[in-house]
This record gives structure tokens, sequence and C-alpha cells, in this order.
């Protein structure tokens, strides 16, 4: 009778755990059959702390809007663009006017449409502008703007298009061939029934929310685009002795470019040899790893100073862990598998074999850092086709700082990662590595959650708003639409 007593118990304080975390939820009904199509992107205010959901289905728009206390106040339906523009890139805000920036599948073409949120009217803008000879890198909603960022075929001619409201206002044209090699040649390929064949290439820049905890899937991209402070800064781990960072100051547009060494290995030179790097706090990490063994190191982005360095030995065990050596299989609709490895120079052989990564989180006074590297080549190309590329966060009055965070993109890879790996704890003060256990952090939280319930998954969102995350899914079954606050 004790040990029923217990699990009922038990079973109490998880229900209650779960209804304290309820923000809101509101009757809305969605045509089941679209799921599979639909996107899901939420827009935060971080002044007013209002809140709107754009549930996009494949031919409408339905935006759902919140006050800070996730109390409905406003909803409104228009048209989605149709024909070729399917992909969101990006917002820009005028007053209660939220513009929406899509593209083509190339992205090579782009259309704006703008809702009013108030007058539940629509309008769609076809954008003068037309990328030719040029590779569309990733895009950037920082401070009510839009950044987009291209690259000129066969160079290291970089283009920075910036948008206020609908408009283009600024192009900025930097040449890197100093510093950067040019891309590889491009393949030609058709993936539009509406393009025509084009030149693309497979070398792409991946942008990284240093606030989310980041799979190995997202980091292990040798080339990212960080947005904070004001800058953009583009780190390129393409060579393996160094991470070349090149930061564009988004006041005046110009630009400036620094070396980091890697650390030292043995052999490094004549032994095959991986390395990558993850800014954080203004701080760059970087790991490099062959057979004889790994180097990890911090060093200071606001001094060029060299703060913390870990190495091991092959033969030696990595005294700075803070949990088992694991091999994992998880997502895609499988069953997770994982096992526990048993020495270094296991895990340097699995992740010679595949791409390495780096991931930084900060939770209180410590940082919890992944360092490992996954199988399979970097998936979030495959989340983007899949539409999963969705969740974009910007505020939505004039005035404000605005930001887009790629939310539900890094917890797709999150959720879906295949990686070999192991967790440390650090001092966030000082870097010292301390010792413990760590904690499950929100994405832990929420994917354990999303187990348990039925939702689609092209419905689902996160966002952050302050200092935690929000989890919104729909309940075909009750017609209902949950927002959920973990952290």
């Amino acid at each position: 009778m004790k040990t029923y007593a217990i699990l009922f118990l038990l079973l109490l304080l998880a229900v209650n755990s779960y209804s304290q975390d309820l923000l809101m939820e509101q009757d809305i009904c969605l045509r089941s059959y679209l799921s599979d199509r639909r996107d899901v992107y939420p827009v935060v205010d971080d002044l007013s702390g209002k809140i709107a959901l754009f549930l996009l289905d494949n031919d409408t728009i339905n935006a759902l809007t919140y006050s800070k206390n996730y109390e409905p106040l406003n909803s409104c339906k228009c048209p989605r663009p149709n024909g070729k523009f399917k992909i969101l890139i990006g917002n820009t805000v005028v007053q209660n006017e939220c513009n929406l920036f899509f593209t083509n599948n190339r992205k090579t073409e782009f259309l704006v449409k703008t809702i009013d949120l108030n007058n539940n009217t629509s309008k769609e803008y076809r954008i003068p502008l037309k990328l030719h000879k040029e590779e569309y890198l990733e895009s950037v909603s920082y401070k009510n703007k839009l950044y987009i960022l291209s690259r000129i075929d066969y160079s290291s001619i970089y283009k920075l298009r910036v948008f206020e409201g609908c408009e283009p206002a600024v192009c900025i044209e930097h040449d890197f061939t100093k510093i950067l090699s040019a891309n590889s040649k491009p393949d030609r390929i058709a993936d539009d029934l509406y393009d025509t064949p084009s030149t693309t290439t497979t070398a792409n820049i991946k942008r990284i929310e240093c606030s989310n905890p980041n799979s190995l899937d997202i980091t292990s991209e040798e080339n990212k685009l960080y947005c904070y402070d004001d800058k953009i800064v583009l780190s390129f781990d393409g060579e393996k002795d160094k991470t070349i960072l090149i930061t564009i100051d988004l006041n005046n547009y110009t630009y400036t470019t620094k070396n980091y060494k890697q650390g030292e290995l043995e052999n490094t030179n004549r032994l095959a040899t991986l390395s990558n790097s993850y800014i954080h706090d203004n701080k760059l990490y970087q790991l490099i790893v062959n057979k004889t063994g790994l180097c990890f190191t911090v060093h200071s982005l606001k001094t060029d100073s060299l703060l913390k360095t870990y190495s091991v030995k092959s033969e030696d065990e990595i005294y700075f862990k803070n949990s088992a050596l694991i091999q994992k299989n998880d997502g895609n609709g499988f069953s997770t598998s994982e096992r526990e490895l048993d020495k270094t120079k296991q895990v340097l052989r699995k992740l010679l074999t595949g791409y390495l990564g780096i991931s930084v989180y900060e939770t209180g006074d410590k940082l919890e850092v992944l360092l490992g590297g996954i199988k399979e080549s970097p998936s979030t190309g495959s989340l983007i086709a899949m539409g999963l590329v969705g969740a974009v966060a910007v505020p939505l009055v004039s005035g404000g700082a605005y930001y887009a965070v790629p939310t539900m993109n890094s917890y797709s890879s999150y959720a879906n990662s295949r990686s070999v790996y192991f967790k440390c704890l650090f001092n966030k003060q000082n870097l010292e590595h301390v010792t413990g256990n760590s904690s499950p952090n929100p994405f832990d939280k929420i994917k354990e959650f999303v187990g348990n319930i039925k939702t689609p998954q092209s419905t689902q969102t996160i966002f952050k708003v302050n200092d935690y995350f929000v989890l919104g899914y729909y309940s075909s079954n009750e017609k209902k639409y949950y927002l959920r606050r973990f952290e």
C-alpha cells in the first residue's frame, strides 16, 4: 500500500509541475490534413512582453497575439504567399505592421508579406532584388533591421544587404580575398519546380544563437555567424590550425579580422586532424583533435588573451569531463541507442571519422560545455528542407531591441542528434573545472515533455522570453493551442 501511495504522490507532483508551467491554452481549429505542411513563427516584443504567433498553413497565415501575461488579445488571418515563396528568413516591424520576408528554395528572389495586426489586413511586396551569380548564405533580424549575407560565386567577395521596414536600405560589399580562400566551384542543380537550374555551393554559413543549448549537429558546421553587441561575427574553421574571425560593425559596416591559433598537439602536421570553435559571451572556445590526443582552449575576444587550456593524451583519462564518454543515436523516429565508451582513444578514433563540434550553455554560475562530434555531415541543411527553420523571435513595436532567434531550429537539431560526446562543467568566472553532474537544460525538459504528448511536430515552436523558454504546440484532439514554460 505504501508503494502505491508513493507512486501516486510522484504522479501528482509531475502533473502539478506541468500544470504550473502552463502559460496559455486557446481554442483554435486547424485543418489536420495540413499538419505536415504547417510552420509556426513566434514574434516577441522584449519591451512590452507582447507575443504573436504566426501559424502558416499551406495557403493561410493565422496570427494570434497575446499580452505579456499570455492573455489572448487579437487574431487575424490572411493569405500565405503562394507559388515559389515558401521559406521565411526574417522579420522587421513598423508600429503594428509585421513584415515577414520570404524567399524561394534557391534563395535568389524575395517577397515581403506585411500584416497589420490591429486592422486584420495584409499586402505583398516583391523586393527588387534577385541574386544573380551570388549565393545566399544567411539572414539576421536584429534591432528592427534585416541583414542578408551573400557571396559572389567563385570568389571571397561578400555582400551584406540591410533592409529597414520592407525596403532595401544599404548594400555593403567586402572583399575577403586576402583573408579567405575562394569558395569551390558550384554544381548546377534544380531544386524547385518554379526555379530553373542555377549554381549553388555546398559550403554554408550557419547562424548560431548562443543563448540556446545548441546541439553538435549545428555547431559542427565549419563556418558560423553570430550576431550580438551591434556586430556580426563570422567564424571560419576550414584551416585546422586556426580559427579566422571577421567582425562587421553594424553601425558603420567596417570590418576587422583576427586569427586565433588552435592548441598544440603532437604530430599535428603528419596526422589526420580535426578542429572547430564556438563563441559564447565574447569568448572563443576551440577544440583540436587527432589520434594522439585533444586540446581545448578558451580565448577572450575582448583582450585577445588565452584564458585557459585543457589537454589530454590518448592514453590518459579526460580529467575535466563531468559525464561518461557517450556514443548516442537519437531521433528520426527511431528509439534512442546509447552506450558508454571506455577509453579516450576510442573517442578520438570515432571523432576523427565525423565532424567536430563544441556547444556552451550557461547554467547559473557554471558553464556546461559539450565537446564531441557527429558521424554524419551537419544536418542543418536537411532540417531546413523539412521546414524546421521556422522559429524566429522579434519584437512587435518600434523602438525596442529587435533580434531574430532560430530557437526551433536549434531544438530540432538537439532532439535528433547522433553524436559522440562528453560534458564538462566550468566555473563561469575563472573557467576552472568543477566537479558534479550537469542538470537537465530546458531543451532536455522540452524533449521529455514532447515525448509524452501527442502533437504534430510541425505545430510546435520554441522561443525565449527573458531567461526562460516557451514551448507552443497544438492538440488536434482538443482543438487547442498551448504555451508552456521551461527553464
